[in-house]
Parts: C-alpha cells; structure tokens; sequence
C-alpha cells in the first residue's frame, strides 16, 4: 500500500487558506509609482506662460510671455520623463519660474 502522508490535499499551500491571505512578493524593478506627463508637471505648477517640451535626449522648460516681451528656457538633461520623480520636475519647474521672475521684471 501507498503511503499518502505528506501528500493530502489539507497539507498543499495552493489550497489552504493561509496562503491565500499572504500577498505575493513585488518584483524589485516595479515602484508602483503612478505614470505621470508633461501636462500634469506643468498643472501643478500653475504658470501659464510655461511649457515642457522634449527634445533628442533631453527636455526644455520653456517660459514665453509674449506681452511681457519673456523668453527664456532651460534645459533638463533626462532621456525621458520618468528618469526623474514627479517632485523632481515640479521642483525644477518651479525653480525656474523663480528664476524667470526674479531675473527678467
């Protein structure tokens, strides 16, 4: 006769409900970080003379005020947006925009 100890089906992790209670491991490599654009940069921000555009291996804040007689830009040496956080870039915006205000009236 078969021994079926420590084959049953009570003993198997698939099926008991402890397992299923434990939540599976993340891979390292996913932050969960929410995907964010340009746009939703620029929309915390506020300035609505700013925008950030993306060039060959690189990205432009760019502050033009036509009726002020402003134009100014700044570059950001990234490959793509999500190279930096999001606090990152609000805080790059953010800075120049100072920076802006403070050099130019």
């Amino acid at each position: 006769m078969a021994s079926s100890i420590g084959r049953s089906r009570a003993g198997d992790c698939r099926s008991s409900p402890r397992s299923a209670a434990v939540p599976k491991k993340r891979s390292p490599w996913k932050t969960g970080a929410a995907r964010f654009t340009s746009r939703k940069v620029l929309d915390v921000v506020g300035e609505p003379h700013l925008r950030l555009i993306a060039g060959k291996g690189h990205w432009h804040f760019v502050y033009d005020d036509i009726k002020a007689g402003i134009y100014d830009t700044r570059s950001i040496y990234a490959m793509r947006l999500s190279d930096l956080s999001f606090g990152h870039w609000v805080e790059e915006a953010r800075v120049f925009v100072a920076y802006v205000n403070t050099s130019w009236k």
